[in-house]
């Protein structure tokens, strides 16, 4: 629940930015390796889950506080 929770707000604060780089990558070829990034990406995790599994899990909150402040100034 809480990354779905992250991943809708994350759509909603850069939606306007989001699509205007997807115009670039499919209209520019010199930017179009970048819609294989996701798919490349995905395809490491799925790789490595069992690793990230066993990683622990130890929240920072200088981490949370650096990304709470990244967000409000991007929204502006």
């Amino acid at each position: 629940m809480p990354l779905l929770v992250l991943s809708i707000s994350f759509s909603i604060c850069y939606a306007t930015t989001l699509t205007g780089l997807f115009s670039i990558w499919t209209t520019n070829e010199d930017y179009s390796y970048a819609l294989l990034i996701p798919v490349v990406s995905a395809y490491l995790i799925w790789e490595r889950r069992s690793e990230l599994k066993e990683a622990p899990v130890r929240p920072s909150l200088l981490g949370g506080g650096i990304f709470f402040i990244l967000l409000v100034i991007s929204t502006y």
